[in-house]
């Protein structure tokens, strides 16, 4: 039982490390992201294949601002099989990823590229095979032309790779600075 609830005090201990850090450095500028991933299919359990897909949840905690590009520490959760039932598998992935993002065009399109490690854990009917695997990561984005509640958000597609297909997929969603 003490092993399973290690992961999420060991991520919960990053994101608070991570706030730490911030806040030392005397950065501004957090980022938070909502999107939807959907994963490869994978080998489950049983034989079959199945896909992770629902809502993800991240933050950008600034690390290091160097000439046109912004270093961050990127931890995110995605939450698989929360929002349908059918076709998706249930279970949630946890990722720690360090970023590097830089301004691409004078419109505001930027890119990132990101590395880091990643943990799923199998809910429900535990229907696949609890895994860690590295990641890497590429982000394009694209400001709205809008403002709500004084924030501007930003639009943003992310491919995530890695040599386990239940890592790898691709989110869509948006982000904002605060």
């Amino acid at each position: 039982m003490t092993r399973k609830f290690s992961k999420p005090i060991f991520v919960t201990s990053l994101f608070i490390a991570c706030a730490s850090l911030s806040q030392a450095s005397d950065i501004i500028g957090i980022r938070v992201k909502l999107g939807y991933h959907v994963t490869n299919s994978f080998e489950l359990k049983n034989g079959g294949s199945g896909h992770l897909e629902g809502p993800e949840v991240g933050l950008d905690f600034p690390l290091q601002k160097l000439p046109g590009v912004q270093i961050y520490a990127s931890p995110s959760v995605m939450f698989g099989g929360k929002l349908k039932h059918g076709s998706d598998i249930d279970g949630t992935i946890y990722r720690f990823m360090l970023s590097a993002r830089q301004t691409l065009t004078k419109e505001g399109v930027f890119g990132s590229v990101s590395a880091g490690v990643a943990h799923s854990i199998s809910r429900g009917l535990s229907e696949f095979k609890d895994s860690d695997a590295f990641l890497s990561g590429i982000t394009i984005g694209t400001p709205l032309k809008f403002k709500f509640l004084g924030v501007s958000p930003n639009l943003e597609g992310s491919y995530y790779y890695s040599s386990r297909d239940q890592f790898r997929g691709f989110s869509i969603g948006v982000s904002a600075s605060f």
